[in-house]
């Protein structure tokens, strides 16, 4: 149930503007264990995203199903070329 409510929200989110990369993930050992990968251009476009009426859908959804939440945002850094 879990893994379809994030996929469709994943489907939607990818069409958003500011929306780079939207990844459902389910680890082999614990498929209950769902892990969003979202990429987004700035905090405006993520912010646009959780204001979106299929996000808020999929956000109270889960809540039946969810049994711990934890958000991490990152900052990604590009490795040096070589030269």
């Amino acid at each position: 149930m879990w893994a379809e409510l994030a996929i469709n929200n994943a489907t939607q989110a990818r069409k958003e503007p500011g929306c780079l990369q939207f990844d459902v993930v389910l680890p082999r050992d614990t498929p209950e264990l769902g892990i969003l990968i979202e990429k987004y251009t700035d905090e405006g476009a993520w912010n646009f995203h959780f204001r979106q009426p299929y996000c808020q859908e999929f956000m109270n959804a889960i809540q039946t199903v969810l049994v711990e939440r934890s958000r991490v945002i990152c900052d990604r850094f590009e490795p040096a070329e070589r030269k």
